[in-house]
């Protein structure tokens, strides 16, 4: 049996689980160990059905302590960028041409926000990634800063960009296409850095969205803080209820 169709069964299997209250909302899931012993599974396998299920809506990830069951009410949410059409491509569609106002590289590590918002990424801490910091915008105007922790998968060294879509770069170096991301997004006021980012004088609400990015099999190839300027730009989002 593929690697795929094991961690649908036990995603299925879990999501079934605490669709009869087997495992009631409030209560953990068992540990990934516990997990690949009852379902005689990869670590890999329990991890990406447990994504599935965050994702989902079934449960949410909290540092230290496990996998809580919540109330499902949304069961998916996917944003315009999931469609894989960067900042690029969306302007262009708009008969605008994006510019880049500032492009800097750096080696790093991820920042802790990621490993409490995601699950499965482990990996990744304590690891150097390779970081592109960038400026985006339209006609003079800075409309997105954008930090991207991009991965070996990606294939991507800091000669090869020379500005212009770094989806396409991906595309280009690695082969591998964006098949499915998976978000974090919340809102707050800039601080003095970002106003000088935006070359605005005042406060200004910005939406900050991380972002991890894989491709067809599951393995990550970037990992996205976008803080957007939400006097000039708007994130749009569709959410799907579930009817059952």
């Amino acid at each position: 049996m593929s690697e795929k169709a094991l961690y649908l069964k036990v995603k299925e299997s879990l999501a079934e689980k605490i669709k009869n209250n087997k495992f009631e909302i409030g209560s953990y899931l068992p540990t990934e160990r516990e997990l690949c012993e009852e379902y005689d599974v990869s670590r890999i396998t329990v991890r990406r059905a447990l994504e599935e299920l965050e994702d989902e809506g079934f449960v949410v990830k909290e540092r230290s302590k496990g996998v809580k069951v919540i109330n499902q009410s949304i069961q998916y949410i996917k944003s315009a960028l999931n469609q894989y059409q960067g900042f690029h491509a969306k302007m262009k569609q708009k008969g605008l041409k994006a510019e880049t106002f500032l492009s800097e590289w750096e080696v790093r590590e991820l920042p802790e926000k990621f490993f409490n918002n995601f699950s499965g990424i482990d990996e990744y801490y304590a690891s150097d990634l390779l970081l592109l910091k960038r400026l985006l915008g339209v006609e003079a105007k800075p409309m997105i800063y954008l930090r991207t922790y991009l991965t070996k998968e990606t294939k991507i060294n800091v000669e090869d960009y020379e500005g212009g879509s770094l989806y396409s770069l991906i595309r280009k170096k690695s082969g591998n296409s964006i098949a499915y991301s998976r978000e974090y997004v919340s809102a707050t006021i800039s601080t003095k850095d970002m106003e000088e980012l935006f070359r605005v004088d005042h406060k200004i609400p910005i939406l900050e969205r991380n972002q991890v990015g894989y491709n067809k099999e599951g393995k990550i190839l970037f990992f996205t803080e976008a803080f957007y300027n939400s006097e000039i730009y708007q994130h749009h989002f569709l959410a799907l209820k579930n009817d059952e």
